[in-house]
């Protein structure tokens, strides 16, 4: 059951990634799996100072 929603929930991601024509954007990661910001980008910068407003997985 819960592979099924996962699967449901990927269609739906890719269905919407070719809405937008934007392709992904991929992360460079930690040898323990931590995101690598790179702090030339707006979306990182702001992400960075604002982590409060982000939920911590």
């Amino acid at each position: 059951m819960e592979n099924e929603k996962i699967k449901e929930l990927l269609k739906a991601a890719e269905k919407e990634s070719k809405k937008t024509a934007i392709p992904p954007r991929t992360f460079k990661r930690t040898d323990d799996g931590k995101l690598i910001l790179d702090p030339s980008k707006q979306f990182d910068k702001d992400w960075y100072e604002n982590d409060e407003a982000y939920d911590i997985l």
